[in-house]
């Protein structure tokens, strides 16, 4: 494929497709980056702000005249009630605007609407994949050879929870099973299918149920739709990771007469304090508590004595914070558009097109999120956000695959500005919170240490 001809919209197009490419190359890589103060999760944090200021830049001139559905503005609306009736407002808003700089890149990503874009853009999250996949077994090969203790949570470079790594790598797989099927180049397809390969082994090696149940059910859905081309693929690719689990993570250190010093990650090991049945029951009992406005954006993490800083389910979570009608609002669009790509699936057929990777990835991590904190974390939020604007964008190339707008509305002109303005205060915010050690939200919140375990919300301190 021609870089020339794949950016061929002009301009607007090309700084759209290098600010994609960059964000998920960085999502592989930033866990590799040396040299920092802070833990990774807060890394990742301050990078998520300082990439969500360029999307914001980018899409004030290059994206088109849009729409924004009554049930957008019932959800915002609402979301600012939550906000003007949280303890914190501040706070509360700090989440509020994070949430609108993902719906930003979002946004941005659905510009992309030919399918060489998204093979092009793709190619910058297989970079990141491959190159952590490579580090991985270098890693592996340095304690074989040097007869060092093996630790699965050594192999999950830059993340302080392996979990944190698995919920990118629900949402990873299935643009990686598409690049290997999809990608003009050999080249390409290779690095993805070795980038999965190891993914899906570390996976294995994390005891990543969440995220096996997300996949489960993503394959269950591509099946069923009828797009067996990328659910087969998607099969091999989970052969290969087996494959790689077995040999790299079992049958090698076996023949170098080495042996897991903790065996496999244990889910006790994990987060036993995070048991989803209280957690989950503490989110419903302030949903009870407060059934029209929730108790605000970030609130869940206001109480400190609680066991976590988020319920480990992104549905409990948005009514605890945001209420029913924020909630009902917000799933109304979620399930309209996940009924007009299911739709477009029989209809068009587009085992080609950028469509079908994207739904399969958005599907996942909606079922991932009910039972992890998927939603919550940098770098899987900046995977959901594009992913969901893959889909936006798939569904309008699926309706008219020709025509497109280049407008701009005084609508979109208020958004840009808006949006712009207010990733700026939310990168400044981060910048003044990260001189804290650790970093908190509110200068009179306390050291919320439970048993030497962090809780990691928006910064790793967790509680606000």
């Amino acid at each position: 494929m021609d870089g020339r001809e794949a950016l061929g919209d002009g301009r607007a197009d090309f700084w759209v497709v290098a600010l994609l490419v960059g964000i998920l190359a960085s999502v592989g890589l930033l866990p590799l980056w040396p040299g920092s103060d802070l833990r990774a999760h807060d890394l990742q944090r301050l990078a998520q702000c300082v990439v969500l200021l360029l999307g914001a830049v980018v899409c004030g001139f290059a994206c088109p005249s849009w729409s924004l559905r009554w049930t957008g503005l019932g959800f915002g609306a609402a979301a600012l009630w939550s906000v003007a009736q949280s303890a914190h407002p501040v706070v509360a808003g700090q989440e509020l605007v994070l949430w609108l700089g993902l719906c930003g890149l979002a946004v941005l990503a659905s510009r992309c609407r030919a399918e060489s874009l998204w093979v092009f853009v793709m190619r910058g999250l297989v970079l990141g994949a491959g190159a952590y996949a490579l580090i991985v077994i270098a890693l592996l090969a340095g304690a074989l050879i040097n007869a060092e203790p093996l630790h699965a949570r050594s192999l999950c470079l830059g993340f302080d929870n392996p979990r944190f790594l698995n919920h990118c790598q629900t949402v990873l797989l299935p643009w990686l099973a598409w690049c290997t099927l999809r990608d003009p180049q050999r080249g390409w397809r290779v690095l993805a299918g070795m980038g999965a390969a190891v993914h899906v082994g570390l996976a294995i090696l994390c005891l990543a149920r969440a995220t096996g149940v997300a996949w489960a059910v993503m394959l269950l859905v591509m099946l069923v739709a009828g797009q067996r081309q990328l659910a087969w693929r998607f099969v091999a690719c989970v052969a290969l990771g087996v494959a790689c689990a077995l040999l790299l993570f079992d049958l090698l250190p076996w023949l170098c007469g080495q042996r897991w010093a903790t065996s496999f990650v244990s889910p006790t090991e994990l987060g036993s304090d995070h048991s989803r049945g209280s957690l989950w029951q503490r989110a419903w009992q302030m949903f009870v508590n407060s059934p029209w406005h929730g108790v605000g954006p970030m609130h869940y993490a206001a109480e400190v004595k609680g066991k976590a800083a988020h319920p480990h389910n992104i549905y409990l979570q948005m009514l605890a914070e945001l209420g029913g009608p924020a909630v009902l609002l917000g799933l109304a669009w979620v399930v309209r558009t996940l009924a007009h790509g299911w739709r477009s699936l029989w209809a068009y057929s587009l085992v080609a097109g950028q469509l079908v990777p994207a739904f399969a990835a958005v599907v996942a991590a909606l079922v991932d999120g009910s039972f992890s904190g998927n939603f919550v974390m940098p770098l899987s939020q900046l995977l959901i956000a594009v992913s969901f604007g893959a889909l936006l964008s798939g569904l309008a190339e699926a309706s008219s695959p020709v025509a497109r707008s280049t407008g701009r509305s005084a609508a979109w002109h208020f958004f840009a500005v808006a949006l712009v303005a207010s990733q700026g205060w939310l990168l400044i915010r981060a910048a003044e919170q990260v001189q804290r050690d650790p970093p908190r939200l509110r200068v009179e919140s306390p050291q919320p240490l439970i048993d030497n375990t962090m809780r990691p919300r928006f910064w790793l301190n967790g509680w606000i």
